[in-house]
């Protein structure tokens, strides 16, 4: 009986060739979810910047409290982020790994969403201080920034920890 001639190097180009096509799959959802992410918190900072505004006109005996009273509540919103990102990235490794039954792919996934959210959250609330300092409105420009650079680096991000985590 004879077996027949299969060596490693075909199964593991087989089985990096699945790999790919599942890391591939998804990309779109990851990048879907930063975009919304990232849309979402452009619309909190627009208001502490109308807020820092309104500060600058009270008594300067009034400033401490007030900045003490806009640094808790943007902790807590920070805060909010990291809780929300943490909980879709744990739901998103789990769906991966029901679905594809791959391990290292599946944290690959839940691990690139956490830190994809985490980035667009920041980057959102951000990139509004940062256009208010150059003069412009940041309602108006934010948006086609945020996801811009939330879809660049959060293809970057997803790549890199999915060749880290899949030694691919």
């Amino acid at each position: 009986m004879q077996t027949p001639n299969i060596n490693s190097s075909t199964l593991q180009d087989v089985s990096r060739r699945e790999l790919r096509d599942l890391v591939r799959a998804q990309l779109q959802s990851l990048l879907e979810v930063g975009d919304l992410r990232g849309a979402k918190a452009i619309l909190v900072p627009v208001q502490p910047v109308d807020i820092a505004e309104a500060i600058e006109r009270l008594p300067e005996a009034m400033h401490a409290i007030a900045f003490r009273l806009l640094s808790k509540d943007e902790a807590i919103e920070v805060y909010e982020y990291l809780d929300y990102s943490v909980q879709v990235g744990a739901i998103a490794t789990i769906w991966a790994f029901f679905l594809q039954k791959n391990l290292p792919v599946a944290i690959a996934v839940g691990s690139s969403l956490v830190a994809i959210s985490v980035l667009a959250s920041v980057s959102g609330s951000a990139l509004p201080f940062l256009f208010r300092l150059f003069r412009l409105d940041p309602a108006l420009m934010s948006a086609p920034f945020i996801t811009t650079a939330v879809d660049v680096l959060g293809v970057l991000i997803y790549f890199n920890l999915a060749r880290v985590i899949l030694n691919v």
